[in-house]
């Protein structure tokens, strides 16, 4: 609708703010006299990717008063407004967001006359499109848009109105345009021409043909519909001053339905939490072993997500983001510093510099560094409390032109927490490996070994599991023999290697959280195993310093999963409830005490033992069982001694057909918990609880699947099974948005740029994941392969993320799948990381002035929630021969097929296995191998002997249909 002055007398601040009501938080109230505001949509078009040219009318503009704003100063401001951030709160309004530019375009071939008419305008462009070459003009496919500038003082014939947009059709081509009067500067609010603009800008791109697509709803102040009004209508009196693309002017606010509010989009910042929580013990340890034993560098502790900027407008915008500061950085041995960036690792990261008009998430990584002023105790210098923990905030924001940009949006605080020591913990982090991250935690190691071997084979004096004992028998005397030795309960010095190294299968690709390796390559069976290292530092040696009846946890993940954030009342339950009070006693499983439930969706996790299936006394204080789960921890009496490394295990019992039937890929996520009543893990505190943010969490989360080379694409198609849970619900009836779905984020590393990937869930609607990216990011470059399949592609060090729909009552079970170029080699490995972004509710915290440059801003609301990282796991990708790649892919299937077989078709995994087996059989064929003849069996195929491949001669016996040998090949 038209754009119209206000005559109120009503001004806004320097601060960008209308009515004298204080600062500027870019979401206003609507304007004075509308009412019980909504929308509604009529259906008609909406101008997605928008193209807009602008046309500054008349000789005017040739010769500008230098008194007069001219035209390359006006364009810069819409260049800012069409392709920054002003346009994406449209993306709610059917995809409508930011657009492109065709360019500046004076007509100086005419000049508008006082009280010119609509038929005047769309006259003048059509005799400019027939006459002039260089602008675009209307084109089939193409949404464009014509805004055009005339001199000062030259007044459309409607009186009251300072601009309108109207539809335009040229050679039987529809297309839109505005006219825009020049009726004031840059710095008066309410006649400005960017003012004007951005009020028909929005519109325009929500309802380009006035009345057929997005409109409001309201009452007067007597409770009357108001009708004929657009979003940019109803918020004539919100308007703000700012920096837009470096020219400072006025810019109007537009209706957002999902805020309930009128807003004006100028980008935001927030914070991504990996870790905010510290304890001392676990700061001293990585201090003490540092290079210089002063410090202690705890990598890539959160990110600052900066949004709605492409590279281009990035830099136009001169956008900065300053190092947070507040509190918590202010403290004596804190330091807060970017990420150092190389070529692998770069920082900032992006979805894909490469596009530069490619609205994206800009990515900060930040480091948290601990010092302490002696290097003999690597006591840290940081205020560490006596008990308990103490909370700081952190503070961040950006700017544009030097200039900070305005509103609750562009500004975030987080806390974080200072915890007590002297109490047992896990050291997720090896300071010594710069490599080292918390989903590959050093504390806890799986392993895989047969009767017969010990799993230490390099230690001479370790038991070896006997053909007499149970796994369980194996694994109690293990414990007991790591505790009683002075080789592995004393810490090492970081110049020494870590003992549990020695563990057999550290060096190489794992084994021991994989479920398709029964048997080993002699055809003996394998029995899987973890082991968890606790570690306690204390001033006090003896009784007297002891942590009595430690317990240690085990808990694996049925499937690889991001969703290993504490949650006392789903993944980790325990007995008693966690809604008693009590601390827990021992483990159960995610899905014990449920309703009948065939799809499984409460099967997420289960707990393993030391002693037997079910864990009868792990937890027993009893001399009868001195290596089972349960102990005390204390430092020996021995001089110098500060510190001690303690024992627990389980036997991971993944090959039991009741446990195995159930499992829908190759390896699984382990966690350990440490509890310790005198240092329960809180939930619902506020702060993000996983395994990297709390020294009581450890987690091995490696998924390993190997592509094969040279073979044809299907030996290149590399599948994964990993589980989700649903995003909490996130929009009210009303449409309103009541929190930000959980998100995927997946880093490629060094996956090629153009590698196709997608993501199969049977339980969501691809829909649905489209319409959120949509609203989110503008599409994201996610695509709807099927029904139930997105598809992504991977940017060399860039980062794809993905919305999680909501859904109540049930878990997606899900099948990542890349499919690798041709030019691979055998040797290559890639990786791809993938993180849970999601977001909780925090406690009221205190918020400081924060000093800033440009005007004078009040510090925001405090923010009532953060985003954190839930979880993580690496997908590691060897490239391996087509030779090599074929035995692993048959046995796999066999087991596949087994499985499969024995699941329920109302299980949930079951189409995802069904997908899987589909792969799989692919890449087999793909090698020279005949899936079609590989047989079902849980202990994998073959069963002796090698297996034949079809490029290559079989020596000494007879190949069938499926190429087995029944001898070496």
């Amino acid at each position: 609708m038209s754009t119209k002055p206000t005559t109120t007398g009503m001004s806004l601040t320097a601060q960008g703010v209308h009515k004298g009501a204080g600062p500027f938080d870019s979401e206003q109230p609507p304007d004075s006299g509308f009412n019980n505001v909504g929308v509604v949509d009529n259906g008609g078009p909406i101008l997605t990717n928008v193209e807009v040219a602008v046309v500054f009318w008349g000789t005017y503009w040739n010769n500008v008063p230098s008194t007069d704003t001219d035209s390359d100063t006006y364009y810069q401001a819409f260049v800012g407004l069409v392709t920054g951030p002003f346009l994406t709160g449209l993306r709610q309004y059917r995809g409508a967001g930011p657009g492109s530019m065709l360019g500046k375009f004076i007509n100086d071939s005419s000049d508008p006359v006082k009280n010119y008419t609509d038929a005047d305008l769309t006259n003048m462009l059509t005799t400019y499109f027939n006459n002039n070459s260089a602008i675009p003009a209307p084109t089939s496919g193409h949404n464009r848009y014509y805004a055009v500038i005339t001199p000062p003082n030259i007044f459309n014939s409607i009186g009251d109105a300072n601009g309108q947009h109207i539809s335009l059709t040229y050679n039987g081509i529809n297309a839109y345009c505005a006219w825009i009067d020049n009726e004031g500067s840059l710095s008066n609010s309410y006649l400005g021409v960017l003012e004007a603009f951005s009020h028909e800008l929005a519109e325009a791109c929500s309802d380009p043909s006035f009345g057929n697509s997005i409109m409001i709803t309201a009452t007067d102040n007597s409770g009357k519909p108001i009708t004929g009004q657009e979003i940019g209508d109803v918020c004539r009196g919100e308007s703000a001053e700012v920096y837009m693309n470096g020219v400072q002017g006025y810019v109007q606010c537009y209706w957002s339905e999902a805020d309930q509010a009128c807003i004006l989009p100028l980008g935001s910042l927030s914070f991504l939490i990996n870790k905010n929580t510290f304890g001392k013990d676990e700061v001293q340890e990585m201090i003490k072993n540092s290079s210089d034993g002063l410090t202690g560098t705890f990598s890539n502790s959160f990110f600052l997500l900066l949004n709605d900027f492409s590279p281009n407008t990035f830099s136009s915008f001169n956008v900065a983001v300053p190092v947070p500061s507040g509190p918590f950085s202010s403290l004596s041995g804190v330091e807060i510093q970017l990420t150092p960036s190389t070529a692998a690792n770069p920082n900032p990261s992006y979805v894909d510099f490469t596009n530069g008009s490619l609205i994206q998430t800009i990515r900060y990584s930040y480091d948290v560094v601990f010092t302490s002023d002696n290097a003999t105790t690597h006591v840290p210098i940081a205020p560490f409390p006596t008990s308990g923990q103490t909370a700081y905030s952190l503070n961040a924001t950006f700017t544009t032109d030097g200039w900070t940009v305005p509103g609750i949006n562009s500004q975030d605080s987080v806390n974080f927490e200072l915890v007590s020591g002297e109490d047992p913990y896990f050291m997720s982090i090896d300071p010594t490996d710069n490599a080292a991250v918390a989903y590959l935690s050093q504390d806890l190691r799986v392993f895989s070994i047969p009767q017969g071997q010990s799993a230490l084979p390099s230690d001479p004096t370790a038991p070896t599991f006997d053909a007499s004992q149970t796994p369980y028998d194996y694994i109690q005397s293990l414990i007991g023999y790591l505790n009683g030795s002075t080789t592995y309960s004393v810490p090492v010095p970081q110049t020494s290697p870590d003992p549990l190294n020695n563990l057999v299968g550290q060096t190489g690709y794992e084994t021991g959280d994989s479920s398709v390796t029964p048997l080993d390559a002699a055809g003996n069976k394998n029995y899987n195993f973890a082991i968890a290292r606790v570690r306690m530092t204390s001033d006090v040696q003896g009784s007297a310093g002891e942590a009595n009846n430690v317990r240690v946890f085990f808990r694996l993940w049925i499937a690889t999963s991001c969703d290993t954030d504490f949650n006392p009342n789903t993944t980790y339950l325990s007995n008693p409830p966690y809604s008693t009070g009590l601390p827990p006693t021992n483990p159960l499983a995610s899905a014990a005490n449920t309703p009948p439930d065939p799809q499984g969706n409460a099967i997420q996790t289960q707990p393993f033992f030391a002693t037997d299936a079910s864990g009868t006394n792990d937890y027993v204080v009893s001399t009868s069982y001195p290596n089972n789960n349960i102990r005390p921890i204390q430092i020996p009496q021995v001089a110098g001694q500060d510190s001690i490394w303690t024992y627990y295990g389980c036997f991971l019992d993944v090959y039991d057909s009741n446990n195995n039937t159930g499992y829908p890929g190759t390896h699984h996520c382990i966690v350990a918990q440490i509890a310790y009543d005198n240092a329960p893990i809180q939930f619902g505190t506020g702060t993000a609880i996983n395994p990297g943010n709390t020294d009581k969490l450890a987690q091995r989360n490696l998924q390993i699947s190997s592509s094969g080379n040279p073979g044809p694409p299907p030996t290149h198609r590399v599948p994964q099974a990993f589980d989700t849970r649903p995003s909490a619900p996130y929009l009210a009836a009303n449409g309103a948005v009541l929190n930000q779905p959980d998100q995927l984020m997946l880093d490629w590393g060094s996956v090629p740029t153009g590698t196709p990937a997608q993501i199969y869930w049977p339980e969501a609607s691809s829909s649905d994941v489209l319409t959120l990216a949509m609203r989110l990011y503008g599409g994201g470059g996610i695509t709807a392969i099927d029904t139930n399949t997105i598809g992504v592609t991977a940017v060399t060090n860039g980062a794809t993320y993905i919305p999680i729909p909501a859904a109540s009552g049930k878990n997606f079970a899900g099948l990542l799948t890349l499919d690798l170029p041709m030019g691979i080699r055998a040797g290559q490995e890639y990786n791809v990381l993938v993180r849970r972004i999601a977001t909780q509710q925090l406690p009221t915290i205190s918020v400081p002035q924060i000093a800033r440059p440009g005007p004078v801003l009040t510090a925001p609301p405090t923010p009532t929630k953060i985003r954190y990282v839930t979880g993580a796991f690496l997908v590691k990708i060897p490239v391996v021969t087509d030779e090599a790649l074929l035995p692993t892919d048959v046995n796999t299937l066999a087991i596949f097929k087994a499985r499969l077989a024995a699941m329920d078709p109302q299980y949930r995994w079951y189409p995802v296995l069904q997908r899987y087996i589909e792969y799989l059989s692919g890449r087999i064929e793909g090698a020279g191998g005949n899936p079609g003849a590989v047989p079902p069996n849980l202990n994998g195929w073959p069963p002796r002997g090698g297996y034949c491949h079809r490029r290559k001669d079989c020596h000494r016996c007879e190949c069938g249909g499926a190429h087995f040998c029944e001898c070496d090949c």
